[in-house]
């Protein structure tokens, strides 16, 4: 009786073994094919930089908002282009996170292009230097490629060891 279960047991834990690997390996899958192509990524960075660099130079609706339209209308093309592909791909992309570690990593996210945004404009205006919307619209673009780039399913995926 004891050789039976300790047989059953081995062969569960092989199995198991087996089914976190395959989990595994179908996790990296979906993020290499879900990951857009990095000119889709330069794109949509650019495009954010522009909006938050025209916010904090736009005065009074000149040529500035303009460069927010345009850049609206870029970064609005491209992430139709990702979904687009996606869908070919037969990749659903979520809207919305799932694991509390995917929350709050969008929380931060947004936490910070908020400050950025606020940041640029309103130092802008009190210090009437015209490099800081550029800085910030560039570190806001940055680091939307770097998180296109390092979570592009939106969700955070633990590297786990599989034997622990």
């Amino acid at each position: 009786m004891k050789d039976t279960q300790s047989n059953i047991s081995e062969i569960d834990k092989e199995t198991a073994t087996q089914a976190l690997a395959s989990i595994q390996s179908t996790q990296q899958e979906t993020i290499e094919h879900s990951r857009p192509p990095m000119w889709l990524s330069a794109i949509t960075g650019l495009s954010y930089g522009a909006i938050v660099a025209g916010y904090g130079l736009m005065r009074h609706e000149n040529q500035w908002a303009l460069m927010m339209i345009v850049g609206g209308a870029l970064f609005a093309i491209s992430v139709a282009i990702y979904l687009y592909r996606c869908h070919l791909l037969g990749i659903k992309p979520a809207i919305l996170p799932r694991s509390n570690a995917s929350k709050r990593l969008n929380i931060y996210s947004a936490l910070f292009f908020a400050v950025m945004v606020v940041v640029s404009r309103e130092l802008t205006l009190f210090t009437e230097l015209n490099f800081i919307p550029w800085a910030c619209g560039l570190m806001c673009g940055g680091v939307l490629v770097w998180l296109q780039r390092m979570y592009p399913t939106g969700e955070v995926v633990n590297a786990e060891r599989p034997n622990e």
